[in-house]
């Protein structure tokens, strides 16, 4: 039995080596790669698609792999928890900018999706679809004063509930039946001729203070709704800016390979000019453009020197 484990065992790392080969030759600055592991360090969820944003190189090999956190994380700074080997847990915070992975643990951490654009897609239009349904709540609530009556119901339930001070005059009002209530607030909200001429008492104008009070509970309540849900469609939309700063991100990405190998061929080219005698110090006794013997070009080398 130990003889096929031990041939196991020795087979195994050629394999390994040709699957991270393989997959080497195929990181490229502009991808999209999908975490196969939670990483609690960076906040990572498992299953995350992220761009690759940029391949750092030491020694014409890649080292460094920087990614981009997922849109919906981007720019925001996260509390976590990261358990530790004595079974006790660290706090600490993550910003969700870029992340940076040695190239071995990238290999053991993500893998190649090439379906990001269609998850893109999906998760942009999810957020599309909660816009419009927040919309649709709020155009509805416009036409429909049912909507609105019932949420001022709710939250004047919700505030007699909720421990305060005693009734202010506002809460007299349920004492009046539906006829005197009508009464009250047309009194309350017109003129004071109107008032006048329907006859003033004491008992009738605390009562229209009571309805006046509570037209002013129920005209914020519906204020404070419709400014709400503006406010929540708002953030919504907000969502939406990171994703097409990512698309950016993306095509600046795929010209990274194309911009480092260009500014490497400028700084050999520029060096060329030692050799044509367009830089370098002046000698004359030479013509320009007349290669430099030699014996010459090693001496004026070691004078700039």
């Amino acid at each position: 039995m130990s003889e096929p484990h031990n041939t196991q065992l020795t087979t195994r790392p050629p394999l390994e080596d040709f699957e991270r080969v393989e997959k080497f030759q195929s990181l490229q600055a502009g991808q999209y790669w999908r975490a196969i592991a939670a990483i609690p360090q960076k906040a990572i969820a498992l299953d995350s698609v992220l761009l690759l944003q940029s391949i750092k190189w030491v020694d014409n090999a890649a080292h460094t792999i920087v990614m981009r956190a997922h849109p919906l994380k981007f720019g925001t700074r996260e509390e976590i928890e990261i358990p530790q080997p004595d079974g006790t847990v660290r706090r600490t915070y993550v910003s969700h900018g870029t992340y940076d992975f040695l190239l071995k643990d990238f290999l053991l951490q993500f893998e190649y999706e090439p379906d990001a654009d269609k998850i893109r897609a999906e998760e942009t239009a999810r957020i599309h679809s909660t816009i419009q349904q927040l919309q649709s709540e709020l155009i509805e609530a416009q036409s429909n004063p049912d909507i609105l009556a019932r949420v001022v119901e709710d939250q004047l339930r919700e505030n007699a509930q909720a421990p305060s001070e005693p009734d202010t005059a506002g809460g007299a009002l349920v004492l009046f039946d539906h006829s005197v209530r009508q009464e009250m607030s047309q009194l309350a909200t017109g003129s004071i001729a109107n008032a006048l001429g329907s006859g003033i008492t004491a008992e009738k104008v605390q009562a229209m203070k009571a309805v006046a009070e509570r037209e002013y509970q129920v005209a914020t309540i519906q204020s404070q709704w419709i400014q709400g849900k503006t406010a929540e469609i708002t953030t919504v939309v907000r969502k939406l800016t990171p994703f097409f700063e990512e698309k950016a991100a993306a095509s600046l990405a795929k010209t990274e390979d194309i911009r480092s190998y260009v500014a490497k061929l400028i700084e050999g080219i520029e060096s060329l000019d030692l050799y044509v005698g367009s830089r370098g110090a002046d000698d004359p006794h030479r013509q320009a453009g007349r290669p430099i013997p030699a014996a010459e070009f090693c001496a004026e080398e070691i004078v700039d020197g």
